[in-house]
């Protein structure tokens, strides 16, 4: 459980160092639609290799 939460950090670190890098950051709803996005792509995928 530690092992997952730990995961999950890390992949919202690359999330908003990338938007940043891709220039998202500039735009506060951008970033907010971004981050929104890829928590639920982070999920979707987690569940995904779950039931597999």
């Amino acid at each position: 459980m530690i092992g997952a939460a730990l995961n999950f950090w890390i992949y919202m670190f690359v999330v908003l160092v990338g938007a940043k890098l891709l220039g998202f950051a500039e735009d506060t709803k951008m970033l907010v639609i971004a981050i929104a996005g890829s928590i639920l792509i982070y999920f979707g995928i987690r569940r995904f290799l779950s039931k597999r």
